[in-house]
């Protein structure tokens, strides 16, 4: 599974907050990560401290 460069982790999460408001609220109280719960922008250091990777859903099999 590929990582992102940490450099992107801002943007993407802040991406994903905006556009999955209770998913990432969820995700965030699940996971201990804070910065997915409040409204706050996302820190820029984010990337060094949480991994973000790519996950295609569309192309796993489940055997």
């Amino acid at each position: 599974m590929p990582h992102l460069p940490a450099v992107d982790a801002p943007s993407r999460l802040s991406s994903y907050r905006s556009r999955h408001p209770r998913a990432a609220k969820a995700l965030g109280r699940t996971l201990n990560i804070p910065e997915l719960v409040g409204n706050a922008p996302i820190p820029s250091d984010i990337g060094t401290r949480l991994a973000l990777a790519r996950i295609d859903v569309g192309q796993a099999t489940i055997h």
